[in-house]
């Protein structure tokens, strides 16, 4: 499972639908057993154009505040969002 992490990361402000490690586990923990959970860079479609393009609004109404002058890149200019990778197995009773 992928999710948007709490983490510090430049350009991601504190995120209204990010996800904490201790809530991955509160609310995973009880159905399945979490074998790790890990910080990894989720490589968005979008650049800073885009971003520039289609504004900070649009992000900001599902909970995404967006630096564009900050945010982190790779190769091919496409931002990097801050995300834990979570790998669990289900419990079956």
């Amino acid at each position: 499972m992928y999710c948007l992490a709490d983490t510090d990361s430049p350009g991601f402000d504190q995120q209204q639908v990010a996800v904490s490690q201790e809530n991955l586990r509160e609310h995973l923990g009880t159905h399945w057993d979490i074998r790790t959970i890990e910080p990894v860079d989720y490589t968005l479609r979008l650049t800073h154009q885009d971003l520039e393009h289609t504004g900070a609004t649009r992000f900001q109404l599902v909970g995404w505040t967006i630096d564009p002058a900050k945010a982190r890149t790779d190769h091919l200019g496409r931002i990097l969002a801050p995300f834990w990778h979570l790998h669990a197995e289900r419990r079956w009773r």
